[in-house]
């Protein structure tokens, strides 16, 4: 058996000590390695999914954030559903407004965390449950075991509640209940693409050495990987942004890919700081593009291990959420949220990406096709400098946010929030979705100041009349 066979051996027997020495560091890595089973057969899943009924709606919304929504996003985009599906993960009032214009008669609602309790989540479902008055009828709950969303799913009669793998990880989810339900209820063939990702041995391999490959670049200094797109494949470079950030990104190391939306390419085109092609995928079929995920997902895990990190932990995550627990602190005391930090000019921020390893536009404003093609211009400018990332917020929390505060400390970080966002209030609570949005982002330049990054705040009045709309306060 040669080396790279065995190493895949022993990552399908659940091996925490490929990720460490340290017995407790390779238990926590051995207990989230479920996901190397999920395209095992599994016929009662199987059955219970092609059992679900959509009851006639013609929208699926899917409420999540991260590894919850991400996949169901990739495919969306990738492979079209038959039926419309639509995704929720973001905080700003006029995202959330959009999902709540549509009519609940005809919609089913997705709520997925794996914990049950992710602070969006509960935000927009409060929201959701209030425009649906209450009926449960037009609810699905896709969650952990033993959750509170799984009790509530349960007291108030949801219609379907689909039951997570505690051994599965959010972003190594997306062949699990939590990628395949929300495909199921949009009419995709979810089974093809479930049982593409039974890879055979030597993809196993060649996904293992593709991983491997990529922590030696990182070795020898260049820890920025480009991911090319068209719109078609842009929702699996942005899955890929979150599996590769989010799990190599940590004790100052890391891969950090950047999506780039490139509607010249043809295929998901990966590339290193360079230019040199890492790897060229155009998945056509549910199968192929299930088959792409777990290759992608045994990289990872190949580049982790050659790293010396756990994949499958998110250590700097946490940091973000108790800042933004500290901000929603001070709203309910009535205080008024604003950010720490002067407003930069754009030239400024020109002049700080000079020599930085890589540059995360970090944009708190709703994601319409004006304010997107503004933001995607000033990251192809700012990318002739260095490599340049976007991220919504606080989408990008779930993503990459772990990278900025974990990885290496060469990373510009310019923060755009709308500060004057209309606001809709969030039921029984203090404050709405645009305080709510805030605290976010305002926690997260706390947490990246507080792990030594380097931020800059842009007034979004500053960026081009794609902002045109929006009044600063």
């Amino acid at each position: 058996m040669s080396e790279l066979a065995a190493w895949v051996a022993r990552l399908r027997a659940k091996d925490g000590t490929l990720f460490s020495a340290d017995p407790e560091v390779a238990a926590a890595a051995a207990a989230y390695l479920g996901w190397v089973d999920l395209a095992l057969p599994d016929p009662t899943l199987m059955a219970w999914l092609a059992g679900l009924d959509a009851g006639g709606a013609t929208d699926i919304v899917v409420v999540g954030m991260g590894g919850s929504s991400l996949g169901a996003l990739a495919v969306r985009d990738a492979l079209g559903t038959p039926v419309r599906l639509h995704i929720l993960d973001s905080t700003h009032p006029a995202e959330v407004q959009r999902v709540l214009a549509l009519d609940p008669a005809t919609t089913r609602y997705v709520i997925a965390s794996k914990s049950g309790s992710t602070a969006e989540v509960d935000a927009a479902l409060a929201a959701l449950w209030a425009r649906c008055e209450g009926d449960g009828s037009r609810f699905v709950a896709v969650t952990d075991p033993g959750s509170a969303l799984e009790r509530r799913a349960t007291e108030e009669g949801w219609a379907a509640i689909g039951r997570g793998v505690p051994s599965v990880g959010g972003r190594f989810s997306v062949l699990s209940v939590f990628g395949l339900l929300p495909l199921a209820l949009a009419g995709l063939d979810f089974a093809s693409f479930r049982s593409g990702g039974a890879l055979p041995d030597a993809e196993w391999e060649a996904a293992a050495a593709m991983g491997l490959a990529w922590a030696e670049r990182v070795k020898a200094g260049d820890d920025v990987m480009i991911v090319r797109a068209p719109g078609r494949f842009y929702g699996i470079a942005l899955w890929l942004e979150q599996l590769v950030a989010e799990s190599t990104g940590k004790q100052g190391t890391g891969l950090y890919p950047v999506a780039v939306r490139d509607d010249a390419c043809e295929a998901l085109v990966l590339e290193g700081r360079g230019g040199d092609q890492l790897g060229r995928y155009a998945p056509q079929t549910p199968a192929e593009l299930g088959a792409l995920f777990m290759v992608f997902q045994v990289a990872t895990a190949a580049c982790g291990s050659a790293l010396g990190v756990n994949p499958f932990d998110q250590p700097n995550v946490q940091l973000a959420k108790d800042m933004a627990r500290l901000q929603i602190t001070r709203l309910e005391k009535g205080e008024v949220l604003a950010s720490s930090l002067p407003v930069a000019t754009l030239d400024e921020v020109r002049a700080a990406a000079e020599g930085a390893g890589y540059v995360a536009i970090l944009a708190y404003v709703a994601e319409t096709a004006a304010h997107d093609a503004t933001l995607r211009a000033w990251q192809a400018e700012l990318g002739t400098v260095a490599p340049c990332s976007l991220g919504y917020g606080p989408r990008y929390l779930h993503s990459t946010g772990q990278y900025h505060k974990g990885g290496p400390r060469h990373g510009l970080h310019v923060l755009v929030v709308d500060e004057g966002a209309a606001e809709v209030p969030i039921p029984e609570r203090g404050y709405g979705f645009a305080d709510l949005m805030r605290a976010q982002a305002y926690g997260d330049e706390a947490a990246l100041i507080n792990a030594d990054r380097r931020v800059l705040r842009v007034r979004i009045s500053n960026l081009g009349r794609g902002f045109s709309c929006f009044q600063e306060k």
